[in-house]
């Protein structure tokens, strides 16, 4: 999955697992206080299921 923040690529993480398994941190990141866009984008197979987005 790519992960861009604010339009930008920030990384490309590896989600592949051989079973399903929830609550894992894939992504995290120190942002200034303000508004900004999160957006994952799948690269591979057929869905991607978001289980929370964390934001402090």
């Amino acid at each position: 999955m790519d992960v861009y923040v604010d339009g930008r690529l920030r990384t490309t993480v590896d989600t592949h697992a051989p079973s399903r398994s929830a609550q894992q941190s894939v992504f995290t990141a120190d942002l200034p206080d303000g508004h900004h866009t999160l957006r994952p984008v799948r690269k591979s197979g057929p869905y991607l299921v978001v289980d929370r987005f964390t934001i402090r």
